[in-house]
């Protein structure tokens, strides 16, 4: 640990352990391990089999007194058991925190292992002991108590154990009461316990005893389907007006076991109105938002949260959380949680009045520095390929010289402003670098052939990765492009390393006044070698590659090196025939390629051929038989980014948005920031959140009409008050969540009530819609307000009385709406999908 941890920041940790603030200890110790692993310094195979990082680690994890962070020492230390077997401290945490997460068994399996190592060992006996007794040996028990106390005197740990014991108390009560005493939880306090919560305590040990039957149980009560136990928490499926919604408990089996089950069947049956509670309180914060009800999370110590999405389309990743305590009451203000990849854009006119710093550039010295660093390595600079936008860098050719036989190509300018490295990495010299591809000797830099045109874009764009998202590179990071770079070329991301072919003296060029920047090399490597990277970190393919004489470092070239590790359970792929289908896919010649792949025995075609193959199946059409053969190569493509991006296609043109979703989102996550996939990810969660709202019309309705009854007396005040502005505001809150926006109108009717008008805007189906909306309003405002339904500007509309149809026009269709007072309930399932709307609805 010595290597991922420096004296001052294992002090820091310390004192953060001392003040109790667990977490920013965990996170301290994180962010410098991660920022070694990125540096290079040590593997992240390296980092998992360190023990002492390990006991670290679970000491703060059994300070949060929490169940997740003990689950996450579980798994860390069980892994070190070779190591550990014979480490005191390893036996004496990794049984506290097995303890804790349900597995007595193993407990004082550890305890008496930790026992044997040292007897006089205070936490191991005292384990050893209350676990003994919970499995029926109490005398036992009490005797190991009692010889503990006999060799040392004193220890309150096993006194207290011993007269629990002897009182008849259990494990879960001894186990308590140690907690309290020792300060780890807090005593109960009247605020919980009048909400009707857990102590503290008794939030800490819910998941320590129980049974497996506990989640199914829990899930029947709740008359919930699908239970599962997955990861550390219990989930299931709850049906609530139409839809499913995620419920979560959060704690093992044995802590949903402990549920009351007449809690849960009497949350289920008030969730309706638990739902207009917790609408309403999010509504005061987010006018005119959509919100549909996503999560109900059930917390250990008794209370539970509803979740919500906000927002017209599921692009938009907030949530909005309500807590309810355990009577419930609600609990608090809705909380947020943002999980959208970037922040919204400014509005035009802050775009306009936020200043954009000039982009930073090298000084006359530093750079002439680096160029001589150049020179002195690589040989003299070529050529210069000027900046393709402002903001961006040059490009230095270096043409072969009298050592070198290949170019190369070198960004100048990246290292002019320093990247944003995470703190604890600060000052050790990686805030700069520069980054070089080695090219074949004849290449042509002014070509546009995409042959030739890539390296210079791919270096572009690595250039301006740092400066526009906030982030850094270094040796060992890896930067997909998620398909070939270009046709026929079968590379799909680069590696960074040090240069090859020059002593390792030309990776650093020092700058006038201080300071440094780092020289990489940007070696490409082809899909199957970023995957193998992605499980064995950077030294591992380093090793792979050493181990079949391949130096990812040399110079491109024509027929391109052998792949490191080519798929697995085919022959090898012909190179040849597949340079061929890129030139045939950009003919769109797709009967052509299936031709010539169904020309190859099956038994031949690896998975890059069956992509291709999928590929022209989609381009056709056949979208069905394009899934198919990705079926067949399934297993060996689950880290191509090409390959989810096919099926994805293929889904979302079949209609199956949220397949197709789940496969776009999986190639977005391998290949980040590939603009046809982002594309392709608006389409569908455009597809599934616009067109149909997935709570019911009706359904809508009567919310909306319940919402306003709950907020008629501010509407009055509001409009007493003359404040147009919040009035308006507030009525189109309460309108969207019915239409999704709607004109309308305020004003005061002849016998002086207040008139809400909701306009039409000449169309037909919107028309139906309001006149149900107006036909529901409930009789108790009729005193003080006038509900009216906009007419259409077509002046030869027909009169709306009983049942309505409607006929248009839309391109060469008749379309006809239907407004019928006189359906019985139950035909009003598919309300946003054909505009046939009832009077009535159960």
């Amino acid at each position: 640990m010595t290597r991922l941890l420096d004296e001052k920041t294992r002090a820091r940790v310390e004192e953060l352990a001392a003040r109790g603030r667990w977490y920013d200890a965990l996170d301290l110790v994180q962010d410098q391990v991660e920022g070694a692993i990125d540096l290079g310094l040590v593997s992240r195979e390296q980092m998992r089999a360190d023990l002492e990082l390990a006991l670290l680690v679970a000491r703060l994890d059994l300070g949060a007194a929490e169940y997740e962070a003990w689950q996450q020492a579980v798994q860390w230390l069980a892994r070190l058991e070779e190591q550990g077997a014979g480490n005191l401290e390893w036996c004496r945490s990794l049984a506290l925190a097995r303890l804790y997460t349900g597995a007595p068994e193993e407990s004082l399996r550890l305890a008496r292992m930790g026992l044997s190592l040292d007897g006089q060992d205070e936490i191991c006996r005292y384990l050893a002991a209350v676990l003994t007794a919970h499995f029926g040996d109490e005398a036992a028990a009490e005797q190991l108590l009692e010889e503990g106390l006999a060799a040392c005197p004193g220890q309150t740990r096993l006194e207290r154990a011993l007269k629990g014991l002897r009182a008849g108390q259990g494990l879960e009560q001894i186990e308590a009461a140690r907690l309290e005493a020792e300060g780890v939880c807090p005593a109960q306090s009247e605020e919980r316990a009048g909400r009707g919560l857990r102590s503290p305590a008794e939030e800490a040990l819910l998941c320590m005893l129980g049974d497996d039957e506990g989640l199914a149980r829990a899930a029947a009560a709740f008359g919930a389907e699908n239970p599962l136990f997955e990861g550390i928490y219990c989930f299931a499926d709850l049906k609530f007006q139409g839809n499913f919604v995620n419920l979560r408990l959060d704690m093992n089996q044995r802590g949903a076991g402990k549920v009351s089950e007449a809690w849960a069947a009497a949350l289920a049956a008030r969730l309706e109105e638990l739902d207009r509670l917790a609408r309403a309180a999010i509504r005061k914060k987010e006018a005119g938002r959509r919100l549909e009800l996503a999560h109900l999370l059930i917390e250990r110590s008794g209370a539970f949260r509803l979740g919500y999405q906000v927002g017209r389309s599921r692009e938009e990743r907030l949530f909005a959380y309500q807590r309810f305590d355990a009577n419930f009451e609600r609990w608090g203000e809705p909380e947020y949680e943002d999980y959208s990849a970037d922040e919204p854009p400014l509005p035009a006119e802050e775009q306009a009045a936020e200043p954009s710093a000039p982009p930073a550039a090298y000084t006359e010295e530093q750079k002439a520095r680096l160029i001589e660093h150049l020179h002195r390595w690589l040989g003299p600079v070529s050529e210069v390929i000027p900046p393709a936008e402002s903001g961006g860098v040059e490009l230095l050719v270096l043409r072969p010289h009298r050592h070198r036989h290949w170019t190369v190509l070198v960004t100048c300018g990246m290292g002019a402003a320093p990247m944003n490295v995470p703190p604890e990495l600060a000052g050790f010299g990686a805030e700069r670098a520069e980054i070089m591809m080695y090219l074949p000797p004849h290449w042509d830099s002014r070509s546009a052939d995409p042959q030739n045109a890539w390296p210079v874009g791919w270096l572009r764009l690595l250039a301006a990765m740092p400066r526009e998202q906030g982030t850094w590179l270094g040796w060992g990071h890896t930067i997909p492009n998620g398909r070939p770079f270009a046709p026929g070329c079968g590379f799909t991301g680069v590696i960074l390393l040090i240069p090859g072919g020059v002593p390792d003296a030309a990776a650093v060029c020092p700058l006038p006044g201080g300071g440094e920047v780092n020289l990489y090399q940007a070696a490409p490597l082809y899909n199957e070698e970023m995957a193998y990277k992605l499980e064995q970190e950077a030294e591992g393919l380093l090793r792979l590659f050493d181990e079949k004489e391949l130096e990812p470092r040399a110079p491109l070239s024509s027929p391109a090196r052998p792949n490191a590790c080519p798929a697995q359970g085919g022959a090898p792929e012909d190179e040849a025939l597949l340079a061929q289908i890129e030139a045939w896919n950009a003919d769109r010649q797709y009967e052509r390629i299936l031709k010539a792949i169904e020309a190859v025995p099956p038994e031949q075609r690896g998975p890059k051929l069956l992509g291709q193959q999928a590929r022209a199946l989609n381009n056709l059409g056949r979208f069905e038989e394009a899934l198919q053969v990705l079926d067949l190569c399934k297993e060996q493509s689950a880290a191509d980014p090409l390959w989810h991006f096919r099926a994805g296609y293929a889904w979302y043109h079949l209609g199956r948005e949220e397949k197709a979703l789940e496969a776009f989102d999986r190639a977005d996550e391998l290949a980040p920031g590939d603009e046809e996939t982002e594309r392709y990810l608006d389409w569908c969660r455009s597809a599934i959140a616009l067109p149909v709202q997935k709570q019911p019309f009706t359904e809508r309705v009567r919310d909306y009409w319940a919402d306003f009854a709950a907020r008629e007396q501010e509407l009055l005040a509001l409009s007493e008050a003359g404040d147009a502005k919040k009035t308006r505001h507030l009525h189109a809150e309460l309108l969207a969540g019915v239409f999704g926006g709607a004109e309308f109108s305020l004003d005061t009717a002849a016998d002086g009530r207040l008139r809400l008008a909701v306009w039409a805007e000449c169309m037909p189906t919107r028309l139906i819609q309001i006149l149900y909306w107006q036909e529901k309003a409930p009789e108790t405002l009729a005193e003080r307000w006038v509900f009216w339904a906009g007419q259409p500007a077509d002046p030869q509309a027909p009169a709306l009385e009983g049942a309505l149809v409607w006929p248009e026009r839309r391109g060469e269709k008749a379309v006809m709406a239907v407004w019928a007072p006189g359906l019985h309930a139950g035909q009003d399932e598919q309300l946003d999908i054909c505009p046939l709307y009832t009077s009535r609805c159960g």
